[in-house]
């Protein structure tokens, strides 16, 4: 019997953690544990946890361990405890109650490889938030998303179909992989990019990358590249400096030259991307105006 292991950091939103922890106690498939990284909560988060959840490993950071290196911290102690799979899991999802039955048979099918939650928002009827990626346009620095042709969501998708790369918000991952690629990354990608630069490696090391769509994960809201509130042009510049935004220029940089095999286009896909996201947040700003 294979053993799992659940890894979810967590920082200062002890109710949404709550919710999330209450979620694996309803799963059919208990054979499981599960192992919270606390990164310096101030809210409370941790005595929570001790009070409701005595079950749960909690594992504390001081603060700076962003997501990255929480994970690891969660990865090496499941490890340590004798873990055959591991699953990654933000605290911001829900899922239903036969989500870790439905990822252990899909394992049985595929044990050597990455299986990845499809994303749905939790209004009904669901909106198919993302669906793994497809493969990268190379002339647009951009992913080919699955998510936009298989919208709108339909439950009669089954299967497990082929991804470029997989979010770690819910990620499946065999103890093997670990074993022949390391961790993930969190000296170069310390908050964004190590869940999509780990896939990477891992199909490189010869590892499949599927994307499960019948096993989703519930979240509250889209989630919003540009972080939260409304930006102005300030501020959207500002994000490519900031380490925990999807926009920070150095892991953009480490992640072009890591996954492009032709060096020498390095220069010209930063302009893209870059030019990309430009055009992505003037685009929303005038589709904003257009419709006032």
């Amino acid at each position: 019997m294979c053993k799992l292991s659940i890894i979810i950091p967590v920082h200062n939103r002890k109710e949404i953690t709550r919710r999330c922890l209450q979620c694996l106690q309803k799963q059919t498939d208990s054979n499981f544990d599960t192992i919270v990284i606390d990164d310096g909560s101030t809210d409370g988060t941790s005595k929570m946890i001790k009070i409701d959840f005595p079950e749960i490993i909690l594992l504390q950071g001081e603060g700076n361990l962003w997501w990255t290196a929480a994970t690891n911290l969660g990865i090496k102690k499941a490890l340590k405890k004798g873990a055959d799979l591991i699953l990654t899991l933000n605290d911001d999802v829900l899922i239903k109650e036969d989500y870790v039955e439905n990822f252990i048979k899909a394992y049985k099918e595929e044990p050597r490889a990455l299986i990845g939650s499809i994303n749905l928002s939790q209004e009904k009827p669901a909106r198919l938030l993302s669906a793994g990626n497809i493969s990268l346009n190379p002339w647009t620095a951009k992913c080919i998303k699955r998510g936009q042709i298989l919208r709108p969501y339909s439950n009669t998708f089954s299967g497990l179909l082929s991804s470029y790369t997989l979010p770690g918000r819910g990620m499946l991952i065999p103890r093997a992989v670990f074993d022949a690629i390391g961790l993930f990354d969190e000296k170069h990608f310390p908050h964004y990019a190590a869940d999509e630069d780990f896939s990477l490696r891992a199909k490189k090391a010869g590892f499949d990358v599927l994307i499960h769509t019948q096993n989703p994960v519930f979240s509250p809201y889209e989630p919003k590249r540009t972080g939260g509130k409304e930006q102005t042009i300030a501020s959207f510049l500002k994000s490519f400096f900031i380490l925990h935004n999807p926009n920070y220029l150095p892991v953009l940089i480490r992640y072009n030259i890591r996954h492009h095999s032709y060096k020498l286009y390095i220069p010209f896909f930063m302009f893209l991307e870059i030019a990309r996201r430009f055009f992505s947040y003037f685009s929303a700003k005038w589709k904003k105006m257009k419709n006032r």
